[in-house]
């Protein structure tokens, strides 16, 4: 009889244990693999737009975006060219003009506005995925019509917390 009671309590807690592990394991795996939007900031006006070099990291959606304070909206028209190159090698050229890129909230955290640099104009931002290859060090050098006094460029894509953790 004694042991009967025994086994009873014992499983009654078995339930309610397996139940609060599968749920921990449920959102440590929803965390893991949630994209968040990362950004890394590649030239900026302070800097006379001196081209930089960066390292591809591992993620999806990436784009180049051009950022400016909030607030101080793009009153100049901001154009030109962006080149991506891996060595020596053009990986992608594009044309951006800031009156007919798409708006994006994705520097928010940096406090600035950002507009992603389409190509082709006025159609949907186009990706680099694919163009750009996770590990590979890249180039980019700018060509504006008229250097804004103002302004930031950026690489934004998202990554997951596996990504971050890849070598």
């Amino acid at each position: 009889m004694r042991m009967a009671q025994t086994r009873n309590i014992q499983m009654r807690w078995l339930l309610p244990i397996v139940i609060f592990a599968g749920m921990g394991l449920f959102i440590w795996l929803m965390v893991e693999g949630t994209p968040h939007v990362e950004a890394v900031l590649l030239t900026d006006a302070k800097s006379n737009w001196q081209s930089n070099v960066f390292t591809c990291p591992r993620g999806a959606n990436f784009y180049l975006v051009f950022g400016v304070p909030q607030g101080a909206a793009v009153t100049e028209n901001v154009s030109g060219t962006v080149a991506v190159l891996s060595e020596e090698t053009l990986v992608a050229e594009i044309p951006f003009d800031t009156k007919q890129s798409t708006v994006a909230s994705w520097l928010s955290k940096q406090q600035l506005q950002a507009y992603v640099l389409n190509w082709p104009p006025n159609a949907t931002p186009t990706r680099l995925d694919g163009r750009l290859i996770p590990g590979r060090d890249y180039r980019v050098n700018l060509n504006f019509q008229s250097p804004p006094q103002i302004g930031s460029v950026w690489f934004v894509f998202t990554q997951t917390a596996r990504d971050r953790r890849k070598p």
